[in-house]
């Protein structure tokens, strides 16, 4: 048995940027605000075992909110010509359900 389960999201939203001078060094400010909807998302699969027929199971896999907030923020400072420090922070925020991401990088140019 082969299956195929696809999943289709629409998002909506606006992102913006600010650069300003920190400590005489540039620092990039972006900010994401939007809004996120799902339209099929069954996420469960009805399986069976070749050699065992009478062997079938079904897994169902987590599902998204159908409605969601989206925000981000990120912040990237330049330290140097060749060295920039940045970080991240992602948010989905739904009615029964929060997301949240941080990530963090230090870029080195060569």
């Amino acid at each position: 048995m082969n299956r195929t389960n696809t999943a289709m999201r629409s998002e909506l939203g606006v992102k913006t940027a600010v650069t300003m001078q920190v400590g005489g060094r540039a620092m990039t400010v972006f900010a994401d605000l939007g809004w996120s909807h799902d339209f099929l998302h069954d996420m469960t699969f009805a399986a069976s075992l070749s050699p065992v027929p009478a062997a079938s199971f079904s897994v169902s896999g987590a599902r998204e909110e159908r409605e969601a907030a989206l925000v981000a923020a990120v912040i990237d400072y330049q330290m140097s010509s060749k060295v920039s420090l940045s970080g991240r922070l992602d948010g989905t925020l739904a009615d029964n359900s929060r997301t949240y991401g941080f990530s963090a990088a230090l870029k080195v140019r060569f």
